[in-house]
Order: structure tokens, then sequence, then C-alpha cells
């Protein structure tokens, strides 16, 4: 299993992305021309620097703290296209792969009868 930590460009491509406008509060990434840059590769929006693909939520993390992050970023709603950070925590591999969304599964599944009564259907 490859190491999931994300890790930092190396300067050459830093470079680069000191260039981005980056709008923490909405989690996007604008080119010099404010241009909303990013495309989705395996449900996550990635910026492109010169030839290397760099996750956005990573770019909104260290624009927001200053430093890129140590650990995996989580998106608390579950949206990997939501990069907003107040939609982004640090996480570890293990929590973040329990975070499966079981639990969000059941309660769509929750019906409530008018009588009050709750089914909740069995898997």
């Amino acid at each position: 299993m490859s190491n999931p930590v994300p890790k930092a460009p190396p300067e050459e491509y830093m470079v680069r992305i000191r260039e981005y406008t980056v709008d923490t509060e909405l989690g996007k990434v604008y080119n010099t021309s404010g241009v909303e840059l990013g495309g989705r590769t395996n449900g996550y929006v990635h910026i492109t620097a010169f030839d290397r693909h760099w996750k956005r939520a990573n770019i909104v993390w260290w624009k927001h703290t200053g430093e890129w992050p140590k650990q995996i970023l989580d998106h608390k709603d579950r949206n990997k296209l939501n990069d907003s950070i107040t939609n982004l925590e640090l996480s570890t591999a293990k929590l973040n792969a329990n975070n499966n969304g079981l639990e969000l599964t059941r309660l769509k599944m929750e019906t409530e009868y008018s009588d009050g009564r709750t089914y909740y259907k069995q898997f």
C-alpha cells in the first residue's frame, strides 16, 4: 500500500502554486487570469502545476495554514468536491477509510410512518 500522507511539492512546483489565487472559504483555486483551475480525478479535484497534479484540498489547506498538510485531509461532509477550509480536517488513513457513509446510508433508508413509528430497512 502506498503512503497516503501528502508530500509537499518541490520548490520548483511551489513557485507556480504560489502564483495561484486561492479562495479558502469557497475552496477554489484560480490562475493569474482569474480562471478557475481544476479537473476531477478519482472523485477529487486536482490542480496541475507543470507536469504534476496536486489535490486542490491540499492547496487550500496550505494557503490557509501556511504549511502543506502532514496527514491526509478528510472532507467532513464526504463531498470530495467541497474543498472549503471549513469542510477539511486532518485525518489518518484508518479513520478516513472508516468514514464510509454507512450511517448516512442508514439514515437515508429511514422511513417514518404517519403514526410516528420509524422503520429502518435492514441490510
